[in-house]
């Protein structure tokens, strides 16, 4: 059916979507309120442990669904958290920040152009995520 692929592809949309909105806007307060000394304390949560709730939703959704599941879900968070994120800070939208691994990746691939390298990973995961639900509809 497809409301069993619907339904579970605007789930982990959702998730990403809020989780990014609260984390950009707990970004906004860190700047202003944490002293650099306390970063890294506050970047456990935002950096580990959200992640690993996003980790705990999708890998029973991956178990009963199908295993294509996970790959739906690290295309959608490589597509659109840190795209909602920079939104809800403010920031351009590809903008690259400095201390999650995956910034430090794109700096280190892209070091003169990291926004650039940032657009084009977040659209082409956009397009195989959405690809891949569209081959999940299709063969329903």
């Amino acid at each position: 059916m497809i409301y069993s692929i619907i339904i579970p592809f605007v789930a982990l949309l959702l998730y990403v979507v809020l989780d990014a909105t609260a984390q950009g806007k707990l970004g906004l307060l860190n700047r202003q309120f944490v002293p650099p000394a306390a970063a890294p304390q506050v970047d456990l949560p935002l950096h580990k442990l959200y992640p690993a709730c996003y980790a705990v939703l999708a890998l029973p959704l991956a178990y009963f669904a199908g295993w294509h599941w996970l790959v739906v879900a690290g295309l959608l968070r490589l597509a659109l958290f840190d795209v909602v994120l920079n939104a809800a800070k403010s920031d351009p939208l590809f903008a690259v920040g400095s201390s999650a691994w995956t910034d430090k990746a794109i700096r280190k691939l892209a070091p003169n152009k990291p926004e650039a390298l940032s657009a084009t990973l977040r659209i082409l995961a956009a397009l195989l995520s959405l690809g891949t639900v569209a081959v999940a509809v299709l063969h329903s």
